[in-house]
This record gives C-alpha cells, structure tokens and sequence, in this order.
C-alpha cells in the first residue's frame, strides 16, 4: 500500500488512474478499498471524499456524468 492510501481522495484519484490505465481489476480493488475508507467515523463528513467516490464509481460503472 502506498503512503497516501489513507486518504480518501487519495484512493479515488488512484482508482481513477489505474481504470484509465486499463488495469480495471485494481481499480476495482482500489474502489473496494475506497468504500471501506469512507466507512471510517473519521471520514464521515467529508464531501469532497464523496463526491470523489461518486466519480469513481461512474468512471468504473461507465455511467455518464
């Protein structure tokens, strides 16, 4: 795991550049670790991290924005 990976934005924008790296199946471990980021009391409030979330997701599904 890499330095930043706990942080939420972090995670995303990674997410983000392994699926248009074409490695999908790490992006979608990355995701998976995403989800589980957010799940922390921690992070709960955090918009900008959800909304980051919101955006993976849709790249990743290959819903429009």
């Amino acid at each position: 795991m890499l330095k930043n990976e706990s942080r939420p934005r972090d995670v995303a924008y990674i997410a983000m550049a392994l699926y248009r790296l074409g490695r999908t199946e790490e992006a979608k471990e990355t995701l998976d670790r995403l989800r589980y980021l957010l799940k922390d009391e921690s992070f709960a409030e955090d918009e900008k991290a959800k909304v980051c979330l919101t955006k993976v997701e849709k790249l990743i599904s290959g819903k429009k924005r």
